[in-house]
């Protein structure tokens, strides 16, 4: 009886109390790769506003901020990828 109440009752992978934890922790997970994908569709959009301004408005420092988005967006997007495959 004490080994079955120690089986079953162990804090080890299979627990009977660490399945909340599981659910938990694999929700948390994907609410970070839906926020991180939030955060690329964001970057897409400012890369997007960056070029309609580049369009409507012609300054020196253009080409300079219009860098500044598309390495925001490859930074945005390096970051899901980082995040969906090793969280």
């Amino acid at each position: 009886m004490n080994l079955f109440l120690q089986t079953t009752l162990s804090f080890g992978q299979s627990s009977v109390f660490n399945q909340g934890d599981d659910f938990f922790q694999t929700a948390m997970k994907w609410m970070l790769i839906a926020c991180f994908a939030l955060y690329v569709a964001f970057a897409f959009v400012v890369t997007r506003q960056i070029k309609i301004m580049r369009n409507t408005l012609i300054t020196p420092f253009s080409p300079v901020l219009t860098t500044l988005g598309y390495v925001h967006l490859g930074a945005a997007f390096l970051c899901l990828v980082f995040f969906t495959l090793f969280l």
